[in-house]
């Protein structure tokens, strides 16, 4: 029977796999398994290494059958003559069903575990004490490794690539985080695969495989639960998904995949230019950027020094160089979760060419929610963050400077105490956090008991630390709620209640409510009520009251008070349906700036664009229309990215406007075109185009619809910018058709083969079994 399956196998791979080496099957999850048989076409040569060591002519040769030995990370070397050798590998966990997706990361032994060299080891020089300063896993040193993705049982990616030892503290723990690099010198220089589906990034430059910091032997998630819970602050964070890891074939454990924080990182989130990105690690390091950043900081401390209170142009002052606003909700996440470790943690970053503020970006937050003791939600955390004269070197007196500045400011101070409601009401709200704690530990759930065992933790400790946390979120909030209180006086809070409205959205303080909401403020304290309308509607006015401010400050006696806003449809333009988008133009990888969409105005009527306004997705970068910009009848124009590339490449009889303040990739995810009224014309989310096939390409709109935000008005082409002839569009749908015609065909065509080769197995299975008897 088997060697009925085998001929198979074979009988596929001539079909399939006429001139590259084949693998069946590839490496994934295979209870069991017990062979790989190996499709070598003529004039190639395979050879497997199963230690992690390169493979070479002198290691195992490949011929057909490849027998599994358990749990193995199997490195192949591909050679055909005349050419290079090839490598790739292939990855096979058989000894049990694994339930999160995994990394295999294959290496020389040697490059982690030589007692000298190895960057996993103490090496010669380590302190005989934790953290063993001065060994091999202290230094910045990157070796080489294949690292293969499995996800959803399925090669996601196999690649070379670089691995360093990641993290400060923690790097003395059994269970060490690693930074993955892709590098030009390994071979591709990104990742191109989504490895956080939850965001729209199809490639990353590097990532972190985090060993959870000071939570590794307790309940695996701390720092994971703070920022997922507080994802909606509008902080920075790092993305997160748990995977398992092995390193040349032997499980080494549950790991928190994380996006790392650095120019790439707040580029793909933030749009700032990569050479543009400025992150500083205060007290002391500047991580990207000139050294100039770091010193506009410690200028602007020097000078807190000297302010025994802020007025208003000292609060200008402190804003300039730092977002407050975005570092006082920063503080209130820091202060309720109770993060000994903050000071030693802290991440800004900004666009230092245009010498924007800094803001924070949420890390390493999981020295906090009782990690150690079970009795720590009840510390005053409020006191120790602003305490002056700190003799806690876990709160040092630089660290505490700025918001103790900050808060002797009244106004600063409503700010502030607003935010920390705003935390306690949503974020750190019992039933919430309890509910997200709950989706954490269950998608790791299945896994644990195997990841226990790999580090030697006992089932008690991992269940008490949980526990842990659990009574942190139960009664954390009361406790901090009180400290607040007592450290400013405050007495009688009041219910706030919205109810969600049709059309937009409300702001209150720091959160944008999108469905009911209830939560509890100060009656001393107003809140700051706003307004915020959909596109293409506007604000009428407040339910129950004559009031039509879209933006209040609010000061309540009452115990509750409702707020609901009326919104209404705006009236659309003539002209709101003539304008579509008829091609985007994708930057190439090696591009900068190049990008372009082009507008069509299908109509008879010319458009006067006087005024009119391009906006990216969250309206920050604008592009405004001159009063002689127009769109002819019957024709085009092009919105640009830089005019001076774009000419060098097309007609410069194309109608372009620009420069236009932002790219359209997949960073810059949405394009919106609104009137001289602010009436949305057109819009287009980049996600809703097909997948790209090429890494220049455009996208030709084949339906000339108005509705442009799904897969199937779009098709690949060569960029064609100011083509306006309609007969040349219908010959591109019709070659789409054509395109699709072929394609059921083919596809037809396929499975008849498949059903054959079925109809021909079922026959030898049957004959063999008649034999068998």
């Amino acid at each position: 029977m088997r060697v009925i399956l085998i001929l198979f196998s074979l009988i596929i791979f001539q079909v399939y796999a006429q001139n590259e080496v084949v693998f069946n099957p590839t490496g994934g999850n295979y209870p069991g398994l017990k062979q790989v048989v190996v499709h070598i076409p003529k004039g190639f040569e395979v050879y497997v290494s199963r230690d992690g060591t390169l493979p070479t002519k002198q290691s195992e040769k490949v011929s057909g059958i490849l027998n599994i030995k358990g749990d193995e990370a199997l490195y192949f070397a591909i050679f055909k003559e005349g050419q290079q050798p090839y490598y790739t590998s292939n990855t096979y966990i058989t000894s049990r069903k694994q339930t999160l997706p995994f990394f295999s990361i294959i290496t020389d032994p040697n490059h982690l575990f030589d007692k000298q060299n190895g960057i996993y080891e103490m090496g010669c020089c380590a302190d005989k004490d934790a953290p063993f300063k001065g060994a091999n896993f202290w230094k910045d040193i990157e070796k080489p490794i294949h690292v293969e993705f499995i996800d959803q049982n399925k090669k996601a990616f196999s690649q070379a690539a670089g691995i360093k030892i990641f993290g400060g503290y923690s790097v003395s723990m059994p269970q060490k985080s690693f930074a993955i690099y892709a590098r030009k010198k390994y071979g591709d220089n990104r990742f191109r695969y989504p490895l956080f589906p939850q965001l729209p990034f199809q490639k990353y430059k590097n990532f972190i495989l985090r060993n959870a910091g000071g939570d590794m032997k307790g309940a695996h998630i701390r720092d994971v639960f703070a920022t997922q819970v507080s994802k909606k602050s509008g902080l920075s964070f790092q993305e997160y998904r748990p995977v398992a890891v092995y390193i040349n074939g032997k499980y080494w454990g549950i790991y928190n995949l994380r996006e790392k924080i650095n120019e790439h990182f707040i580029h793909a989130h933030h749009g700032i230019p990569k050479d543009d990105v400025g992150i500083i690690r205060p007290p002391k390091k500047v991580q990207d950027g000139p050294p100039k950043i770091l010193k506009n900081y410690h200028d602007l401390m020097k000078f807190l020094e000297t302010r025994k209170s802020l007025n208003q142009d000292d609060i200008q002052q402190i804003q300039n160089v730092i977002d407050i606003d975005d570092y006082l909700i920063y503080s209130t996440l820091q202060i309720i979760l109770g993060n000994s470790d903050a000071a030693g943690n802290i991440r800004l970053y900004n666009d230092f060419k245009k010498n924007t503020p800094f803001k924070t970006v949420l890390f390493d937050l999981d020295m906090g929610m009782n990690i150690f003791d079970e009795e720590k939600h009840l510390e005053n955390s409020l006191q120790l963050f602003t305490a002056d004269k700190n003799t806690d070197i876990q709160y040092p007196t630089e660290y505490t400077l700025l918001l103790r500045k900050l808060l002797s400011n009244n106004q600063i101070q409503i700010r502030f105490i607003n935010y920390y409601m705003d935390a306690l009401n949503t974020y750190f709200n019992p039933q919430s956090a309890h509910k997200e704690l709950h989706k954490l530990t269950h998608e790791m759930m299945n896994e644990i008991p195997f990841h226990l065992k790999r580090w030697d933790i006992s089932q008690l400790r991992y269940d008490r630390s949980i526990q842990r946390l659990q009574k942190f979120i139960k009664h954390r909030p009361s406790i901090a709620f009180k400290h607040l209180k007592s450290y400013f006086n405050l007495h009688n809070t009041f219910e706030v209640k919205y109810e969600a409205s049709e059309g937009g959205q409300v702001k209150v303080n720091s959160l944008l409510l999108d469905q009911n909401f209830k939560g509890d403020y100060f009656k001393s304290i107003p809140i700051q009520v706003e307004a915020l309308p959909a596109d293409n509607f506007e604000f009428v006015g407040w339910k129950n009251s004559t009031d039509h401010t879209q933006i209040k400050q609010i000061r309540v006696q009452k115990n509750e008070i409702l707020i609901s806003p009326i919104f209404k449809p705006k009236e659309a333009p003539n002209y709101a349906h003539k304008l579509i988008i008829r091609e985007v133009y994708i930057a190439n990888k090696n591009e900068k700036n190049t990008s372009w969409i082009e507008i069509y105005n299908r109509s008879k009527d010319t458009i006067n664009l006087n005024n009119w306004k391009v906006k990216n997705k969250n309206n920050i970068n604008i592009y405004t229309f001159s009063s002689n910009a127009n769109i002819l009848p019957h024709s085009s124009i092009v919105l640009v990215e830089n005019k001076q590339y774009f000419y060098q490449k097309y007609d410069k009889n194309i109608t372009v406007f620009g420069d236009i303040p932002f790219g359209f990739n997949v960073n810059n995810r949405a394009f919106k075109l609104f009137d001289y009224q602010e009436y949305k014309i057109q819009s287009l989310s980049l996600q809703n185009l097909p997948k790209p096939t090429n890494e220049q390409y455009s996208f030709h709109n084949i339906h000339h619809e108005v509705n442009v935000n799904h897969p199937q008005f779009w098709i690949e082409k060569e960029p064609t910018p100011g083509l306006t002839d309609i007969s040349v569009i219908k010959a591109n749908k019709e070659e789409k058709e054509n395109e699709r015609s072929q394609l059921i065909s083919n596809t037809f065509l396929f499975y008849g083969i498949i059903s054959a080769l079925i109809i021909i197995i079922l026959f030898f299975i049957i004959l063999a079994n008649y034999m068998e008897k």
